[in-house]
Parts: structure tokens; C-alpha cells; sequence
């Protein structure tokens, strides 16, 4: 009877002393995710005498995976297809003669820049039931393709031409973001995000007009869906 009692007690202290462990591994949550959403982007100093460059959309997708630290506290990453756009407008105004009639052409640029992109924040979470969010931190981008489209009136639009080779193989910079958690059921969550990519490294390969260098911006609104594991 003794015993029994002394084994009933040992396990009651074992589970007592186990209880912060219990609650540590309930706070460091697992979660995996997808997301997409759109790309609102443009380049630093590529803009040259005529062009006047503006942002252009485009798309992402991807995949995103989060480890809570503490219960408002988490590490999350997302590797993400980014495609890049920007835009630019050109007129160019020729004459065959000194007297004649000019012929105006307006031209239409698009430049596409299609990356790989891994951003490692620190996201926290706030308010009365933690359905916000803020997250920031740095990432990395691996450009798996870039192109130049261009239409010109009166004239036929050009074939892309592909710039791959005029560009340097990655683009790193710091990305800081703020979004709001809705969720759908015990273990699904809904997030919407609006995200700043900031880039600081040099992007071209080549000598740009007035020797600067093409750095990129880039705005996403992420729509993402997660899930504990």
C-alpha cells in the first residue's frame, strides 16, 4: 500500500515537473502555409534621357512555414516564384526633312524580372486576440529569368528579348510587412498582408546611363492560407 502511494506521488511529481514542458512544446507551434497575391514593383535609377519609368504588376506564389518561439513570438520564411514588372513610356518625334511633317512614336516598355525569393522575418503578433501582425527581416531573391518586351506606335511590337545575362544572378535586401490573421478554424488560418521589399544590392551587370546602379522595390498584397502541424 506504501508503495503504491510512493509510486502515485513519484508519478504526480514527474508529471508536475514535465508541466512546463508541456506548455513550452503547446507555445512552439509548427505551421506550414501557401500564399499568392500581387507584385507592385520598380527599379531604382533605370530610368534614362526620354524614358520615364513607373511601377508594373505582377505575380507571386509560393510557400511559407512558421515556428513559434513564444506564443506571440514566431520565425516564419516564404520561398516564393516573384515575378517583377515595371513599366516605361517613351515619344520620339522624326522628321524626314527639317520642313516636314513630323512622325511621332510612342513606345511601351515592360520589363519582366522573374526570381526565386526567400525572406526570413521575425513576425510578432498583437491586439486583444493576437489577429495582427507585423514581421520584418532579410531576403534573398535568385533570378531565374529577365526579359524586355517593348510595343511602338505606328510600328509592330518586337519580340521579348531575353536579359538573363545582363543582370547579376541574386538581389538581396530587407522586407518588413504588416497583416491581419483571420481564422477559419481550430487549426486553419487566413492572413492578409501588405509587404515592402527593399533592395540593396546592385541588379545590373552592366554600365547604366549616368553610371548609377538598378536596385529594386517591390510591394506585395499576400493572401495566404496556414495550417498547425
Amino acid at each position: 500500500m506504501c508503495k503504491s502511494l510512493r509510486m502515485k506521488k513519484n508519478l504526480f511529481l514527474l508529471l508536475f515537473a514535465l508541466l512546463p514542458f508541456f506548455q513550452m512544446q503547446a507555445q512552439h507551434k509548427f505551421k506550414l502555409g501557401i500564399n499568392g497575391g500581387a507584385t507592385y514593383s520598380k527599379f531604382r535609377n533605370q530610368d534614362v534621357v526620354t524614358i520615364n519609368g513607373t511601377y508594373g504588376f505582377g505575380f507571386m506564389a509560393g510557400l511559407s512555414a512558421e515556428y513559434y518561439l513564444k506564443d506571440n513570438l514566431s520565425l516564419k520564411a516564404n520561398l516564393s516564384y516573384d515575378r517583377k514588372s515595371s513599366r516605361a513610356k517613351s515619344t520620339l518625334s522624326v522628321r524626314e526633312y527639317y520642313d516636314s511633317y513630323p512622325i511621332v512614336y510612342r513606345q511601351k516598355i515592360t520589363y519582366n524580372y522573374d526570381y526565386l525569393t526567400l525572406p526570413i522575418m521575425v513576425k510578432f503578433d498583437f491586439g486583444k486576440n493576437k489577429d495582427f501582425f507585423i514581421n520584418g527581416g532579410p531576403f534573398i531573391g535568385y533570378l531565374l529569368q529577365s526579359e524586355l518586351k517593348s510595343k511602338m506606335k505606328p510600328s509592330y511590337p518586337t519580340d521579348p528579348l531575353d536579359t538573363t545575362d545582363s543582370y547579376n544572378s541574386f538581389d538581396y535586401g530587407l522586407t518588413v510587412g504588416f497583416g491581419k490573421i483571420v481564422k477559419l478554424t481550430e487549426k486553419t488560418d487566413l492572413s492578409i498582408e501588405v509587404r515592402d521589399n527593399l533592395g540593396l544590392s546592385k541588379m545590373n551587370d552592366f554600365e547604366t546611363y549616368g553610371g548609377k546602379d538598378i536596385r529594386s522595390n517591390s510591394f506585395n498584397l499576400i493572401i495566404g492560407c496556414s495550417f498547425d502541424m
